[in-house]
């Protein structure tokens, strides 16, 4: 009995023993279940970073990415148009999409022939040669291969005398796309994405027919090549040449490029005969710029009792069209100087410019032509007058003759040999700065 007690005393004992055992295989499993949780945490997080560092490289060598994806907004975009949309059901491709970039639509292009002043014969001439042949193509094709657009067409002439503007002109009359190419798209680091992209130009307006391609500054792309060209470029313009061949054999896609320049000179010669129509776009004459400003001004707020187109025509020789436009630009903020009117001395910030009204402004006047002719001179002769008074400049302050320098260096390396300042002959009868006396001084 005594035993069977003592043994009935030690049960609670072993049970704790027991219990604590248990527990620490618990704490064991639990121990060993966060183990390999960590291990499989740190094994997803790595294989994740490993994912997202391929996707960045890769994405870093893909050289076209950024573009298609602006490509692609661009694409939506010009298919919401009605007269248009089939933009949006085209395939493209990637190089293709970077292209759609630069492409206007023609009922984004302001203003036709009637907008543009002057140059009657060339608009005439141009709406017969690239519009109707584009506009009709059905038409013109079935009279043979010879009764349709040239595939190429050059505008050449001064700056600012509406070369771009006849180009969009013509594709705002005809209703073709209208790619406004830059360089900088067609340039790529790296090696034959350029050539890629100069093929997707060509292919794109395939699709988006009729289609007009445009280059200004068309003689910084293809001037004439020589031997101190880099491979790439050669590449690039033997590609971008070889295209247009094919679009030229193919009289029935209506596909024209249209070059503007202001140094017709500097384009290759096969490229010339690429653009076999050639027009050049003069200055206005006196009744041009009279046709010009009067487009300019009939929608301002102007006193034609006072203001004389042709007189003001007549004052303005040698102002291109866009000359003309910043003059009336000018003109027309006289009025609003006037209302804004700042005395000598006085505050920017004092200026009540939220209480200036529209109906507050008067009329333009003869008077703020002629003053904003004094602001704006015609393009280059700003320019051409400051180089021609800093030349004179130059020359005045420079003149010395070549007897005076000679002896001036002589005496120089005399004087650093014999330890004192000479003087020098001459410098008294204004040859050389000073009063002509030596100081006597040694050095």
């Amino acid at each position: 009995m005594l035993r069977r007690a003592s043994t009935a005393r030690n049960f609670p004992v072993l049970e704790k023993v027991a219990g604590g055992r248990r527990n620490a295989e618990r704490g064991q499993d639990k121990r060993a279940i966060g183990v390999v949780l960590l291990e499989w945490s740190l094994m997803v997080a790595g294989y994740y970073i490993l994912y997202l560092s391929v996707n960045g490289i890769v994405t870093m060598m893909d050289p076209v990415k950024k573009d298609r994806g602006a490509g692609v907004q661009t694409k939506e975009a010009l298919g919401k148009k009605a007269d248009r949309s089939e933009i949006a059901r085209l395939d493209l491709s990637p190089y293709e999409r970077i292209i759609a970039n630069e492409v206007l639509d023609a009922e984004q292009l302001e203003g036709g022939f009637d907008t543009i002043g002057g140059l009657e014969q060339q608009k005439r001439e141009i709406f017969e040669l690239a519009v109707l042949p584009l506009k009709r193509p059905d038409l013109f094709n079935k009279r043979g291969k010879l009764l349709g657009s040239p595939k190429g067409i050059l505008f050449y002439g001064a700056p600012g005398t509406g070369k771009t503007m006849l180009a969009k002109a013509i594709a705002r009359e005809s209703g073709a796309a209208f790619i406004n190419l830059r360089m900088s798209t067609l340039t790529n680091k790296y090696f034959g994405e350029s050539n890629k992209l100069v093929s997707a130009v060509f292919s794109l307006a395939n699709k988006l027919a009729p289609t007009i391609i445009f280059i200004d500054e068309i003689e910084s792309f293809l001037r004439v090549r020589g031997r101190g060209d880099d491979a790439p470029w050669i590449s690039l313009k033997a590609e971008f040449m070889t295209l247009w061949d094919g679009i030229l054999t193919e009289s029935a896609v209506p596909i024209m490029v249209l070059g503007a320049s202001n140094r017709p000179y500097d384009l290759d010669p096969a490229i010339l005969r690429r653009l076999p129509r050639q027009f050049e776009i003069p200055l206005p004459d006196p009744k041009q710029r009279a046709e010009i400003l009067r487009l300019l001004l009939k929608e301002e707020h102007v006193d034609y009792e006072s203001v004389k187109l042709g007189a003001l025509a007549a004052e303005t020789e040698g102002y291109s069209g866009s000359d003309l436009k910043e003059l009336c630009r000018a003109a027309v903020m006289m009025p609003v100087r006037d209302v804004m009117y700042l005395p000598a001395g006085g505050s920017l910030t004092a200026l009540d410019v939220d209480g200036l009204q529209a109906e507050h402004l008067r009329q333009v006047t003869m008077e703020d032509l002629r003053n904003a002719m004094k602001r704006v001179k015609p393009t280059g002769h700003a320019a051409q007058d400051y180089e021609r008074r800093e030349s004179a400049h130059a020359e005045h302050t420079a003149h010395i003759s070549p007897a005076f320098m000679n002896t001036a260096l002589s005496l120089l390396l005399q004087s650093l040999v014999q330890g004192h300042v000479p003087q020098v002959p001459g410098a008294a009868h204004g040859q050389a700065g000073g009063d002509g006396r030596s100081n006597g001084r040694s050095v």
